[in-house]
């Protein structure tokens, strides 16, 4: 569609308002009212973000970075979104740095979307990672399904981050992977991995 047919409809529409406000009424139509008023405020404020040369994306993740979700990403966070959006390695060292320059790439060659929803993926994924760790066996076992639903970057980044070498032990106990002493750490985080998923994949529909 068209700017210009949006604009003919919409004015369309108001003046039948304008001309019938006699005729209307109903909890049908006051509902759709209610739901394209929502619509036409969200779109206004893509519109006017736009008019201000600013990219409602771009917004989005400014405000999401003046929130306390900021602590979370670290530099090599923000190395790894730099590589996974524009393909590239980032010029700067510091997380202040890196975020400046995520920000004017993704507005410099209009990949304000995908920066967008990269950012939010980041930020949900080392959100996990501050949740407590499960002492429970069968919270354990629900855990070692979860982690088998994940792409192996992901699970591995949360075994190592979040998950102490004991309560690595306690999660291979509790879905019955052998753990022996001498197996080093990063071993049994593959094993884990490895039970995981074929676990996850068995019970798939």
């Amino acid at each position: 569609m068209s700017y210009n047919t949006l604009t003919q409809q919409l004015e369309s529409l108001a003046q039948k308002l304008r001309k019938n406000p006699t005729r209307l009424g109903g909890a049908s139509l006051a509902k759709a009212a209610s739901t394209l008023t929502k619509s036409l405020l969200s779109f206004e404020k893509k519109v006017d973000a736009l008019i201000k040369g600013k990219h409602p994306s771009i917004e989005a993740m400014t405000n999401l970075l003046n929130s306390p979700a900021k602590k979370l990403l670290k530099a090599p966070d923000w190395q790894k979104l730099h590589r996974a959006v524009f393909r590239a390695t980032p010029e700067g060292q510091t997380a202040a740095q890196l975020q400046k320059q995520f920000l004017t790439l993704a507005t410099d060659r209009n990949l304000a979307e995908p920066a967008c929803l990269a950012l939010e993926q980041k930020i949900k994924e080392l959100s996990i990672l501050n949740r407590p760790v499960p002492k429970e066996k069968a919270d354990l076992q629900a855990e070692f399904l979860r982690l088998g639903g994940l792409e192996e970057e992901s699970a591995l980044l949360e075994l190592e981050r979040r998950w102490k070498l004991t309560q690595i032990k306690n999660l291979a106990k509790a879905n019955a992977i052998p753990v022996t002493k001498t197996m080093p750490r990063d071993r049994l985080e593959l094993e884990i991995l490895r039970y995981a998923r074929r676990a996850h994949t068995n019970i798939s529909p």
